[in-house]
């Protein structure tokens, strides 16, 4: 469990009428989150800090503690030197007592000196116990005389929901695209890995906000698979503007709340023709990705490559049409697009009446209905588009 800041609650010992050292007992208690966060907790594991301060005249190179404890109620797990001292300290645990002694090492003089630290866990119902050093517990001054020391920790428990909550954030890394400086194309969309070492992740917090638009966990546009979550945007991007994506989730964690993660992601788009409303981005992934067993005659094809290139003209190197050309293996070039234009004259009506046959029946259907549209809608948009269209139909 974590920690939170030491607080030195041992007592002064009493001894000798010579000033010699200060032992402390410090119990760790939990972070703050998990409550009651000033008792210990019960049936958990601890541990308390034995540390010294010794005097600025004088100085301690030895000690010998017997530190008392109640067996019924505590159970000493552990005993560990702190660093400097870890091969010269000698430690035993017996059935009510630890006994703890240090030789010949000199301690650091007006300085505050951990010297080991109990481990120990209560038994499930314990209220409140006692760490002791007593009796015949004493340190050696720089005169080798024994100075006794005296000093008592309380220790009060409570009952806790769990003794080792999940402390550690889900982890979020960007899959797809594999990095923020790769232009997004206007159809873009996210992959994520969401993955949490503890509890697991609350697919409930998932939020994304992005473009203006928030996105939860009910929404269609969030797929989770295992570790990974694919997120769809329901509108095009925007044309050659800076972006920023934040996703943020948490884990199952619910005792002292739940551990959440926030990442966020800055990406640039690329120029290029919007559908607007008459095609969303899901409905292009989705016929472009059953496009593959579509065919279409020479004079489709040219038609396609005909607006393609216009758009190409007007500087928009993001052409979801030609993207769609390609799916169905049409094999024109440019020049070859005017050399068909020229041989069928149909082929320019063609341009604003598309038809396409394929295998797919309705999806072939919806296509032709989009296409026309976004035909549609870019003539009227874009005039340099529309004047060379014109120009086309005068010439043949």
């Amino acid at each position: 469990m974590i920690k939170k800041s030491l607080f030195a609650l041992g007592l002064l010992f009493l001894g000798s009428s010579t000033y010699a050292a200060q032992i402390f007992i410090q119990p760790e208690f939990a972070d703050d989150r998990f409550e009651p966060a000033d008792k210990l907790h019960a049936w958990c594991m601890h541990t308390a800090t034995v540390s010294i301060k010794t005097s600025s005249k004088e100085s301690v190179s030895s000690f010998r503690f017997v530190v008392s404890y109640e067996p019924e109620k505590l159970e000493i797990l552990d005993i560990k030197p702190s660093e400097a001292y870890k091969w010269i300290l000698d430690s035993k645990i017996e059935y009510d007592k630890i006994i703890v002694s240090l030789l010949n090492k000199q301690i650091p003089q007006w300085e505050t000196t951990t010297l080991f630290t109990i481990s120990f866990k209560s038994n499930e119902y314990a209220s409140g116990s006692l760490l002791a050093i007593r009796k015949p517990s004493y340190v050696i001054d720089q005169n080798n005389k024994e100075v006794l020391v005296f000093v008592e920790q309380k220790l009060s428990f409570a009952k806790v929901a769990e003794c080792e909550p999940d402390i550690v954030p889900p982890t979020i890394t960007l899959i797809k695209p594999q990095n923020t400086k790769q232009t997004l194309g206007l159809d873009s969309y996210f992959v994520f890995s969401i993955k949490d070492i503890g509890k697991g992740i609350n697919p409930n917090s998932i939020i994304i906000n992005f473009d203006g638009i928030s996105y939860t966990w009910w929404d269609s546009a969030l797929v989770w698979e295992k570790d990974q979550l694919s997120f769809y945007p329901k509108k095009w991007l925007p044309i050659g503007k800076e972006l920023e994506l934040t996703i943020s989730a948490s884990d199952k964690q619910n005792y002292g709340w739940a551990n959440m993660s926030t990442k966020t992601f800055n990406f640039i788009t690329q120029n290029g023709i919007v559908f607007e409303n008459s095609l969303t981005p899901m409905m292009y992934r989705n016929l472009i990705g059953k496009a593959k067993a579509i065919y279409a005659t020479d004079e489709e094809c040219a038609a396609l490559a005909f607006l393609g290139t216009n758009a190409s003209s007007l500087q928009f190197p993001f052409d979801p049409l030609a993207s769609l050309s390609k799916k169905i293996n049409c094999p024109f070039d440019k020049t070859d697009i005017i050399q068909s234009i020229q041989e069928n004259k149909t082929t320019a009506k063609s341009t604003v009446f598309i038809s396409v046959f394929s295998i797919l029946g309705r999806v072939l259907f919806g296509i032709t209905f989009i296409l026309k549209l976004h035909y549609l809608i870019s003539y009227k948009k874009h005039k340099k588009l529309s004047k060379s269209l014109q120009s086309s139909w005068s010439a043949l």
